[in-house]
């Protein structure tokens, strides 16, 4: 069976392969591309297994330089995936487990090491999803809490509005000090203890918001949430540059400190005390397979939504042998537990009765990526401790 993201057929194409490896400024002579580039264009296609012995022939140095080239190889290459490792169900649904609703009221409510749900906002205000009383708290609470979702620390707005003023040092001044109490003493419902320690947390490690205003060039594609069309029309043609490159600094800050959230409820002592969870909501994110592959949302350029980012962290750490994701994260579609995306293929209907699919082989292939080119990074622990940069943002 061919396989297939969000119904087309998936294929390789040799230029489109070369293309990206001149983006690395390839040179075809010389360049450590060379024999695999050849066993690609022979007459006779190599199989799968040949081409990952290629690919592992490359050093690893180079292998992370052409890393975009060999993803879209990975993805697209024939019979990468070993149909025996594929496990197709009629449905995803776990009977034996409880769903949303039910799952949630084992939340130790004396705690602030409160759970945290995930997914897109708008499956997150789904029926299935909202509470008699209250509601479930988000990683976006603290981001909020702490000036970065609101754009505040980085001096923009999600429209595309704001300034270039903001310094390292004006950027974790914001972060640290938060938006204001109230009379409780809490931030958006986050005690300050509790904001603190995550606060700590991020800026000692590889998701610092600081990092994030360094960033620049090719490392902040995915991030260009506002076009650059957008940022003549709102700054002008003469600095629209500077805001486009600054804004997806801002939102580059966000997709880290989203994954920071899930991290930091794997491994913080205080939610591992009180066996805290992640809920991710899958409804409304149709075939996944868009989300393993990471593509770009359509009409918005180059920009990649920050749930693939997610989706995609809890992939790669979920046999982690230090914190394992997997006893920590729960996946639901339509308030109901349902089987993590790379561990079965099936589709099953949202709250609103349209299908998501999770297209196992897709991250299948997504782990193979790991495997073959080697860019995972330790377990972001929240410890505090500075852990590298994370190839994977």
């Amino acid at each position: 069976m061919a396989f297939t993201i969000d119904g087309t057929v998936v294929q390789f194409n040799l230029a489109t392969f070369e293309s990206l490896c001149k983006e690395e400024k390839a040179n075809w002579l010389v360049s450590s591309m060379k024999g695999l580039r050849s066993s690609l264009s022979a007459k006779t296609q190599p199989s799968a297994a040949q081409v990952k012995q290629e690919i592992l022939a490359i050093p690893g140095d180079k292998r992370k330089k052409y890393k975009d080239a060999l993803k879209y190889l990975i993805f697209s290459w024939p019979g990468m995936v070993d149909p025996n490792k594929m496990n197709v169900v009629t449905s995803g649904k776990i009977t034996d487990r409880i769903g949303f609703q039910a799952m949630f009221k084992t939340m130790d409510s004396t705690t602030d090491f409160a759970d945290l749900q995930y997914g897109i906002s708008g499956a997150r205000a789904m029926t299935p999803y909202r509470l008699t009383s209250g509601r479930v708290r988000f990683a976006d609470d603290f981001n909020n809490a702490s000036n970065l979702g609101t754009g505040s620390a980085f001096e923009r707005t999600w429209q595309g509005y704001g300034f270039l003023t903001a310094t390292n040092s004006s950027v974790e001044q914001k972060f640290r000090t938060g938006e204001k109490q109230d009379l409780n003493g809490k931030t958006r419902g986050i005690a300050q203890t509790t904001r603190d320690e995550y606060v700590e947390f991020m800026l000692a490690s590889r998701y610092s918001p600081v990092r994030s205003l360094g960033e620049s060039g090719k490392k902040l594609k995915k991030d260009t949430q506002q076009s650059l069309q957008t940022m003549t029309g709102i700054h002008g043609k003469k600095q629209a540059q500077l805001h486009f490159q600054q804004h997806a600094r801002f939102v580059r800050s966000v997709r880290r400190a989203c994954k920071g959230g899930i991290a930091m409820v794997a491994s913080h002592q205080g939610y591992r005390a009180v066996d805290a969870k992640v809920h991710f909501v899958l409804d409304g994110l149709g075939d996944l397979g868009k989300m393993a592959r990471k593509d770009a949302l359509p009409g918005k350029g180059d920009y990649v939504a920050i749930t693939s980012s997610e989706l995609c962290f809890c992939c790669r750490y979920w046999d982690d042998p230090t914190y394992p994701l997997s006893p920590v994260v729960k996946f639901y579609i339509n308030g109901d537990r349902v089987l993590p995306p790379w561990q079965a293929d099936y589709t099953d209907a949202d709250a609103e009765g349209n299908n998501v699919y999770t297209n196992q082989e897709a991250w299948l292939r997504y782990l193979l990526c790991q495997e073959l080119i080697g860019t995972k990074k330790a377990f972001p622990k929240f410890e505090g401790t500075i852990d590298g940069s994370d190839d994977e943002d």
